[in-house]
Order: structure tokens, then C-alpha cells, then sequence
């Protein structure tokens, strides 16, 4: 009976160590912001994976999405079950998602490692309709040239015009042909009255310009933005409707109490390109799909060297749109015959004057009596041929390399040696080379002449004046840095009380979250907050060997997905308990560092 006793014991033993190990496997789960979204609005969906340490994504394929890089934050809890401390860790994978088509859209499983697992997700279905106009809002968006060849850089201008101001949002073309362009920054001209903001477009920040248009008594917000887009494919390009989604000021009613943002989702008109092929028939060697109108310039310096010696060339490329860096190959051009060059020339430097390639050459031979035209082989779209641009030639004198012997060496045969006696040869024993004891002069000393003298006294009293400057100055430098280091430790205090005291809707303790986040790291650092992004955040925390940089950089994000997202009050209340963890921890490691 003992022996079947301990036989049961050790079964139950078993059955508990199995099923520990069973609950301990790690698990993944998708959820999502909402399921029921526009085309060309921004929702986020979530990995979440519990019973792992080391979580790592993998790629995401979802057709009709754009799903963009995930931020990781975590977060552990600890509970006691019948009488022991159980940890549990949960990792999330936050994921901005942006819908490109209409229709039941599928996405998931999504797959990530796991302490070295692959886990998937279940998959959630996401039914995304047709955006629909708004009053009081209107978002219009042409191109300065509808029919552009295939390469050609074409303008994309973007204007909003609201009744209510626009705080934020994100511009996304929903056409079907949007895979076939590739989109590039375009700065819009700058307007004295206007104020730069930080829009989105295709999920990326960028600039735009905002302000208020008055037209008599009325007065209408705007929004400017300007794009370059670059076809891929000759064809009707459908690209739009653009969509912008984003949050606008909204008031309820006539008390300043009912004032508050609502989220929009606004569509432009259709929008369409006719890119035209370019033709094969006249083709130059060397064309790399330049579209356009260039010229070329170049400089050298020096012009008058000898066989091999370095010569500094600059190759200025003007354009009127220079999306990318220009490729250039020297190697097949004249330039090659008669100059060593490099095989592979550095990416250019790119300002507002052009693409400047800066690179060093030698000349191989003494009979050259020129640096040769640049080539440019491009296609014109106003004549429609292609055309080569050529820089003028450099006229530079190349002299043979001076060979140097040993009878150039100076004083080789004595001659080189002015006023000196000629060398006598010893045969034996050591040459003393002085003249004898007439060379030396008799000088006194007396010590009231030495102490009387202006660079003895400079001597004496020098050093204790310096050194009495010296401490008058670190003492008040220490008073200042003193006072500075009390007024950022006291802003520092204030900023997290700020996220303690964090109020109102779901939005607005995200937007005072973050403000509040980002004026601790300008205190603590001596940045400007407003500069500051989450990565930055991020870096100057691991620089201080702080553990929490990457959850106080996950916060951060997550407050910038509930600010233009929206978020619940169970949602703020978490981000809220999550943030202040998160900063109490950070300062106290911070505070640690600095006593």
C-alpha cells in the first residue's frame, strides 16, 4: 500500500511538471484597432505573444494592406497562485496598417520567432469601403504634366482647403496603379504667413506648409504639399482618388467646453497619367534613363602638372528634377585615354545647384593637352529625341616627371656648401671641430639686475594672478551649471507629474502623455523637446545604459498611434500606467547616475 502511495505521489508529480511545462509554451494572438475602415485610413493591428522572452518579427505579406514596421513594447505582471509567484511576459508587435483597395481584406496569420519558435497568428478578416466627401472640406490634387514619359518627374500637388483647421493626418493614393510609381520628397514654396507641419504621406513623414487663405470676410484653412512622382510603365496610371485621414478641430456647440477634434477621412476626384514609352530609335550608349533637361560643367585644378601628379576634377550635373543620384561612368568615355580615373565614382553630393561628383584623376602621358567633355546622354521631353550634354573641355599643360640624380643632391661635390673650410682628412683619432678657447666671452651675472628684470617679474607674478583668475572663473561657472542643473532637475519633476495628472479623453491623455515624455528627455538631456523623435529618445537612454530605452521609445509610439488612431478610456487608462512606470523607472536610474 506505501509502495502504490508513492507510486500515485510521483504520478501526480508528473501530471503537474508536464501540464506547467504545457501552460508555459509561448502564444500568439492578432487584434486590431477596428475592423471596419476606409480606403486610405490608418487602424493598427497587434501581435501579441505571451510565455516568451525574445520575440522577433518576421515579414508581412497581406495584398490591399500596407503594413508598415512594427514597434515592440512589454510588459510583465506577477501573481501569486496557490502560494507561488507566477511572472507571466508580454511582448507586443504594433503594426500601422494602411488600406489600398476595398473589399474584405485578409490579414494574418502573421508569423513571428518566439525564443527561437515560429508561432502564427490567427487571421482577421478587415472590410474596407470607399471613403465618402465631407462639407466643409475639400482636398484637391493635379500634376503638372498629365502625359509624362516613362522616368519623366512629375509634380504632384496636393491642396486641402477645410473650414476648420486640420491638426494632423496622412495622404495616401488608393489607385490601382500605385505600385508602378515611385514617390519622392518636393518641398513647396515657402510662405512667410505660413507655418511648416509635418504631414504624412504613404504612412512617411513630410513636409507641408499650412495656414489660413482670406478671401474678403471669409477665411478658410489650408494645407499645401507638393510630391514628385516617377512612372514605371508606359499606360493609363490610374493613382488616385488620394485619400487624406487625420483629425480636424469640431464643435459640438456654442461653449468653449464643446470644442474637440473628430477624425476625418476625405477623398479627392479620380486621378490618372497617360505615360507615353520612350522610343528605342536613336538611343545613345551609355543612357541611363535621365528624362528631362541637363547640363553639364566641370572644373580642374590645377592645370599645370606633371605625368601622374593629382588633379581635383568637379563634374557639376544641373536638372530641372533630380529625384535620385545621378549614375555617371567614366570609364567609356574620352576622358578614359588619357587619365587614370577610378573605376566606380562616389554618389554624388546632392544641394539645390545640381549633383556635384568630385573625384581625382592623373594624366598618363605629357602630350595631353586637355581634360576631355563630360558626357551626358539624357532624353528630352520638349524635343522628344535624345540628347547628349557635353561640358566645354579644360585646357591643361601635363610636363614630363623630373628624374632627380645624384649630382642634383645639394652639396654632392662640395659646392653646395658656401663660406665652409675644405675637409681635411685624418688618418688617425678623433677631428675636434672647435677653434679654440679664444671663441669664449666672459658674461657676469649680478642677481638685483636679474630680479629687476620685466620678464623675471612676469615670471615671479604671473602664475598666482593667473591662478586667482582661474578660480574666480570656475567658481561662477559652478554657480550657473548649478543653477541650470536645478532648474532641469525641477522641469525633469514637473514632467512627470504631468503624466500623472494626465486627464480627459482617450486622445487627449495620449497627447499629454507624449508632450510630457518628450519635455523630460529635453530637461534631462539639455535637447529641445520639440526636436526630439522617439528613436532619438531611444538612443540617448541606451547611451546612459538605461534598460527601459526601447519601452520608453515602444510608449512614445504608442501614443503617436492613439493620438491619430483614436483610443479608448480602458486604453488611455493602460498607456497611462504604462508611461508613468516606465518614466519613474527611467528617472530613478537617471537620478542615480547624476548624484
Amino acid at each position: 500500500m506505501q509502495m502504490r502511495g508513492m507510486r500515485f505521489l510521483v504520478f501526480l508529480w508528473a501530471l503537474c511538471v508536464i501540464g506547467h511545462a504545457a501552460g508555459a509554451a509561448p502564444t500568439a494572438v492578432l487584434l486590431a484597432s477596428d475592423t471596419r475602415v476606409t480606403v486610405g485610413q490608418q487602424f493598427v493591428v497587434e501581435v501579441r505573444v505571451e510565455g516568451a522572452s525574445d520575440v522577433s518579427p518576421l515579414p508581412v505579406n497581406s495584398p490591399g494592406l500596407q503594413v508598415g514596421e512594427p514597434s515592440v513594447s512589454r510588459q510583465s505582471s506577477a501573481v501569486y497562485t496557490n502560494g507561488r509567484l507566477e511572472r507571466t511576459e508580454k511582448i507586443s508587435l504594433r503594426y500601422v496598417v494602411i488600406a489600398t483597395e476595398t473589399g474584405d481584406l485578409s490579414i494574418g496569420p502573421i508569423e513571428v520567432m518566439a525564443d527561437g519558435q515560429r508561432l502564427r497568428t490567427n487571421a482577421m478578416v478587415i472590410r474596407v469601403t470607399e471613403p465618402q466627401k465631407m462639407d466643409g472640406i475639400v482636398v484637391d490634387v493635379a500634376v503638372n504634366n498629365p502625359t509624362p514619359y516613362v522616368g519623366e518627374p512629375v509634380e504632384l500637388d496636393i491642396v486641402v482647403l477645410s473650414e476648420r483647421r486640420v491638426q494632423r493626418g496622412n495622404f495616401q493614393l488608393t489607385g490601382e496603379d500605385t505600385a508602378n510609381i515611385d514617390v519622392y520628397d518636393a518641398v513647396p514654396a515657402q510662405n512667410p504667413e505660413a507655418r511648416t507641419n509635418h504631414f504624412g504621406f504613404g504612412g512617411q513623414s513630410t513636409i507641408s506648409i499650412s495656414g489660413v487663405m482670406r478671401e474678403g470676410d471669409s477665411e478658410q484653412y489650408a494645407i499645401i504639399m507638393k510630391r514628385i512622382v516617377v512612372p514605371r510603365r508606359s499606360g493609363v496610371l490610374e493613382l488616385g482618388p488620394l485619400v487624406l485621414a487625420g483629425e480636424q478641430e469640431y464643435r459640438r456647440g456654442r461653449s468653449v467646453f464643446d470644442a474637440g477634434t473628430r477624425q476625418i477621412v476625405v477623398p479627392s476626384d479620380p486621378l490618372s497619367i497617360n505615360v507615353r514609352p520612350l522610343p528605342e530609335e536613336g538611343k545613345p550608349q551609355g543612357f541611363t534613363g535621365l528624362i528631362g533637361n541637363y547640363d553639364v560643367f566641370a572644373s580642374a585644378i590645377p592645370q599645370r602638372v606633371s605625368v601622374g601628379q593629382p588633379i581635383e576634377l568637379s563634374i557639376l550635373i544641373k536638372g530641372a528634377v533630380l529625384p535620385d543620384p545621378v549614375e555617371l561612368d567614366l570609364t567609356k568615355q574620352a576622358i578614359a585615354d588619357g587619365f587614370k580615373i577610378a573605376d566606380r565614382l562616389d554618389p554624388p553630393e546632392i544641394a539645390e545647384a545640381g549633383q556635384r561628383f568630385t573625384l581625382t584623376i592623373r594624366a598618363m602621358r605629357d602630350d595631353v593637352e586637355a581634360v576631355p567633355p563630360i558626357e551626358l546622354p539624357y532624353f528630352d521631353t520638349q524635343k522628344g529625341e535624345y540628347v547628349v550634354a557635353r561640358s566645354r573641355p579644360i585646357p591643361i599643360t601635363v610636363e614630363k616627371s623630373a628624374s632627380v640624380g645624384a649630382d642634383d643632391l645639394v652639396g654632392a661635390t662640395g659646392s653646395g656648401i658656401e663660406g665652409g673650410r675644405e675637409v681635411e682628412d685624418f688618418g688617425e683619432g678623433i677631428a675636434h671641430n672647435y677653434d679654440g678657447p679664444d671663441v669664449l666671452t666672459t658674461q657676469g651675472f649680478r642677481l638685483g639686475d636679474a630680479v629687476a628684470s620685466p620678464l623675471v617679474l612676469a615670471a615671479l607674478g604671473g602664475p598666482p594672478i593667473a591662478y586667482g583668475m582661474l578660480a574666480t572663473l570656475v567658481l561662477v561657472t559652478r554657480r550657473r551649471a548649478g543653477d541650470m542643473a536645478g532648474r532641469r532637475r525641477r522641469d525633469a519633476a514637473a514632467a512627470v507629474e504631468d503624466v500623472r495628472r494626465a486627464a480627459g479623453a482617450g486622445v487627449e491623455v495620449a497627447a499629454a502623455v507624449s508632450e510630457a515624455l518628450y519635455r523630460y528627455m529635453g530637461s534631462r538631456f539639455d535637447r529641445s523637446a520639440t526636436g526630439l523623435t522617439p528613436r532619438e529618445c531611444e538612443e540617448l537612454l541606451a547611451a546612459c545604459d538605461v534598460s527601459e530605452a526601447t519601452r520608453f521609445r515602444a510608449v512614445l509610439e504608442r501614443c503617436d498611434e492613439a493620438r491619430f488612431g483614436g483610443l479608448d478610456e480602458a486604453g488611455a487608462e493602460q498607456l497611462q500606467s504604462e508611461a508613468l512606470a516606465v518614466l519613474e523607472s527611467v528617472d530613478a536610474v537617471l537620478r542615480r547616475r547624476r548624484s
